[in-house]
């Protein structure tokens, strides 16, 4: 029974591919589990069903239902995680950089950028680097500029001034609100 519930169970689980679909499978099985707990059809009607207290399968079972549950719960948590992040264009470096220099031109209270970083690399992923480490943004904040990416801040601080100036003309509105009430 043990070696089922590790096998055919365990891909039964396996192949339900998200974590919601994991825990709704997890839930057939405690229920065919809890069945064969109460059923009295294969025992003497008088012992009843399996006794959690005194049968160590079933306490196996329950414990290997409950790590499956666990299991589903955290890759829901991942995935919802992986999804609250703000996907960057640019690298690690460039973001860092340009945090930093926010942060210096008094953009934020703190007056530095490492905390900023830190709470900012739990919300933002980058092309080739998943999930940010704060110690890495902090370190490539740190460093010298490159010319290149010198370059890059440019265009985009242009491209904000230019953005600025149609807001400006628009009254206040950004250019894209004006189609969107059309």
């Amino acid at each position: 029974l043990l070696h089922y519930m590790a096998t055919e169970a365990g891909m039964q689980i396996h192949a339900a591919q998200s974590g919601a679909n994991k825990l709704a499978c997890i839930g057939r099985l405690r229920k065919q589990y809890l069945q064969a707990l109460t059923t009295t059809r294969w025992q003497p009607a008088t012992c009843g069903g399996y006794s959690q207290e005194t049968d160590a399968v079933a306490i196996h079972i329950e414990e290997w239902l409950n790590r499956q549950a666990n299991l589903a719960s955290e890759e829901i948590k991942a995935d919802r995680e992986e999804l609250d992040r703000a996907e960057m264009r640019e690298n690690g470096i460039f973001f860092s950089v340009f945090v930093r220099m926010l942060v210096v031109a008094g953009f934020t209270k703190l007056r530095k950028f490492a905390p900023v970083l830190r709470i900012l690399s739990k919300v933002v992923s980058f092309p080739r680097a998943e999930m940010p480490s704060a110690e890495n943004l902090v370190t490539m904040a740190s460093k010298r500029v490159s010319a290149t990416t010198i370059r890059k801040l440019e265009a985009l601080l242009d491209e904000c001034g230019l953005i600025l100036r149609k807001i400006k003309r628009n009254g206040g509105r950004f250019p894209d609100d004006l189609h969107t009430e059309e």
